[in-house]
């Protein structure tokens, strides 16, 4: 409270925002953007690291930085749900995608565990945001973009599913976010 309390407007706005970087090393834009501008948190890309070792290297170089310019710690997020989207593959555990979660005979307990085990994962490279669940309805075949990363194609089915991996999150004490917007399930062309 008192770090937010001494914080100019553009910065408590700087809070809100996340971004990202090019390459491997921290950038000078970057580290301006966290000195300077107090951006409230950094987007990991797989472009960024090469395994698990220099995810937590460059984790903590981040934090550090963020701590040098008596900020608050930063929110460091990824997309690892598992399936087609896995930045970390290298040193981190490989977990199926959500639908291939939702095809086993106990789908909640699956969804359970692929969760904690993710959560662990990131939790012990400084990581502390997934970018997951995927919460789209699998309805358009031919979607580019969503696929297997969802649940399915029961809109009842995927919100419970979600609704188990969203706590699951909480109950390992890691953020997470469902996206994408809704009816992304149901494009034909790729929203990039």
């Amino acid at each position: 409270d008192r770090l937010i309390a001494n914080m100019s407007i553009a910065e408590r706005a700087g809070q809100l925002m996340s971004v990202a970087f090019h390459g491997t090393a921290i950038t000078p834009a970057l580290e301006t953007m966290i000195r300077q501008r107090k951006v409230g948190g950094v987007i990991l890309y797989s472009e960024n690291f090469t395994d698990a070792a220099s995810t937590k290297r460059l984790a903590a170089d981040l934090q550090r930085i963020a701590s040098d310019a008596k900020t608050l710690p930063l929110f460091l997020s990824i997309d690892q749900e598992g399936g087609a989207v896995v930045r970390i593959a290298n040193g981190a555990t490989v977990l199926p995608g959500n639908m291939a979660l939702a095809a086993t005979p106990d789908p909640s307990d699956s969804v359970r565990k692929s969760v904690a085990i993710t959560a662990r994962d990131l939790r012990a490279l400084g990581v502390n945001f997934d970018l997951a669940p995927d919460a789209d309805v699998n309805n358009e075949p031919r979607n580019p973009i969503i696929l297997n990363r969802s649940f399915g194609s029961d809109p009842q089915r995927v919100a419970a599913l979600v609704t188990i991996a969203a706590r699951s999150f909480a109950d390992a004490g890691f953020l997470c976010c469902a996206k994408h917007f809704p009816g992304h399930g149901a494009t034909t062309t790729d929203s990039h």
